[in-house]
């Protein structure tokens, strides 16, 4: 079983990756895309919503929409991937999850999902890295959580003298080797 597996997903496609506890190697598993999502509204319905011809001979459209057809096939797939994500929770294929999209689409995501795996989510990013390569997800991430001890630390000077605030950087830095060029 891999320890954590990272979801990197738009409204169009989802990639899943088993990585270690450090999110330094990645290995692909799963890619889904769903074209229906890049489609345009009116190529998503059939018929013309009851239309009729005026007095006039002016088309009218006799019913308007209750629903969005694209954030119907936005939905649906987000609910695809969350029904993936909690199955393999169920098989034990993961300890913890991330997930990485944006705003909207991972509000989606986390709205489909049960507890228990929403629970097993150890982070949450609200950016859209679709475009990002796999090759290069470990260092995003990486720049990320430092970012992410940045800020905790800074909120925790109010509080702690700076010798001890500096010690957790200081080794997340030393483990990380030398910065790349």
């Amino acid at each position: 079983m891999s320890v954590h597996w990272v979801v990197l997903a738009d409204a169009s496609r989802a990639q899943i990756f088993a990585s270690d506890v450090m999110l330094e190697q990645l290995t692909p598993i799963e890619l889904f895309e769903h074209p229906e999502s890049r489609a345009k509204a009116h190529d998503l319905v059939a018929g013309g919503r009851g239309a009729t011809h005026g007095h006039d001979q002016a088309i009218k459209s006799r019913f308007e929409r209750h629903s969005d057809p694209h954030q119907a096939t936005v939905d649906a797939f987000s609910r695809k991937i969350a029904d993936v994500l909690m199955a393999a929770r169920l098989e034990h294929r993961f300890e913890r999850l991330v997930l990485v999209a944006p705003p909207e689409f991972l509000g989606e995501v986390r709205g489909h999902l049960d507890r228990a795996t929403t629970r097993a989510t150890v982070i949450s990013l609200a950016s859209d890295w679709s475009q990002v390569s796999w090759h290069e997800l470990p260092a995003r991430l990486h720049a990320w959580r430092l970012e992410a001890l940045r800020t905790v630390l800074a909120r925790r000077s109010r509080r702690e003298p700076p010798a001890r605030l500096h010690v957790a950087l200081a080794a997340e830095r030393a483990r990380a080797g030398p910065p790349q060029a």
